[in-house]
């Protein structure tokens, strides 16, 4: 009771941001149970990221995350498996400059099904869908 959880779906339902960016609220309630309240807003500005890309999305071999940090700072990405698993860390920089920036994941040895790709920054959390199919 209190809390409040603030998180949003990318239009094609691959990506969550916690904390950030557009937002749907979910604020629990005393007896009256749960309250949401949905707006929409730049997806990223909070993130401290201006774009991310990851393309092919689904694939078999490896995939390219592209992203635009909007100031230099710390990121970390990282790679879990659906039962939320660390599978790899890609990056952890505390001091990433301002720019865009690719990194490239190696899923040939994972087994198909569906990961996701955390990005962590100073401000926020992004969390996007991975999917390997063989």
């Amino acid at each position: 009771s209190g809390s409040s959880f603030e998180g949003y779906l990318e239009p094609t339902c691959t990506a969550i941001s916690l904390n950030g960016g557009g937002t749907t609220t979910f604020q629990s309630g005393d007896t009256e149970g749960t309250s949401i309240n949905s707006t929409k807003k730049s997806k990223n500005a909070d993130l401290g990221i201006e774009d991310i890309k990851v393309f092919p999305n689904p694939f078999s071999e490896t995939a390219t995350i592209r992203y635009t940090l909007n100031e230099e700072g710390s990121i970390a990405i990282r790679i879990f498996d659906f039962n939320g698993k660390l599978i790899t860390t890609l990056v952890d920089a505390t001091n990433q400059p301002k720019g865009q920036h690719n990194v490239t994941f190696d899923g040939s040895k994972l087994p198909a099904g569906m990961y996701h790709c955390r990005m962590t920054t100073k401000n926020n959390v992004k969390v996007i869908a991975l999917s390997i199919s063989k």
